[in-house]
């Protein structure tokens, strides 16, 4: 098989930024930052039969550390600077979340995340976020027409 590279591009987070009913999926454009961290949760067993302890893994509490830049009418910095000036809690700091792999598999997440406000800086001109992936991961594929992504359950 010929390797092919894959660039930034080809790795797409979206969020549903309507506010209830039919999903309106915005992609995070304006962000110079990305790196998903699976964040493994384990615990080391000291077994008697082993010289040193072994690491298990129990799960994993996914997370994206996120920007948007500071453009009024892009939809998610919009929806995201609603949910700042309102500094919900509980079930309303949760949104509808799709990451879309890059790859000829076009493999997908739809899950639901957590939205954890950072920082509002008008001087770097961007709203910090962090996007706590967890509970029900659905894996399958997706397809983008129009600029929206379609996702289909493995």
């Amino acid at each position: 098989m010929q390797e092919i590279r894959l660039r930034k591009t080809d790795f797409i987070p979206f969020l549903d930024v309507s506010e209830g009913g039919a999903p309106e999926w915005a992609r995070i454009d304006k962000s110079t930052v990305f790196q998903l961290n699976a964040n493994p949760q384990s615990s080391s067993l000291d077994f008697i039969s082993t010289e040193a302890p072994v690491e298990e893994v129990s799960g994993y509490a996914p997370e994206l550390p996120s920007e948007i830049a500071l453009y009024q009418g892009n939809k998610v910095y919009d929806r995201l600077f609603r949910m700042f000036y309102d500094l919900p809690i509980g079930s309303q700091v949760g949104l509808p979340f799709l990451m879309c792999f890059g790859g000829d598999d076009r493999l997908a997440w739809k899950t639901h995340a957590t939205v954890l406000l950072g920082g509002l800086d008008t001087v770097a001109g961007k709203l910090t976020f962090t996007l706590k992936i967890g509970g029900v991961i659905e894996r399958g594929t997706f397809a983008v027409a129009d600029g929206r992504p379609v996702f289909t359950a493995a």
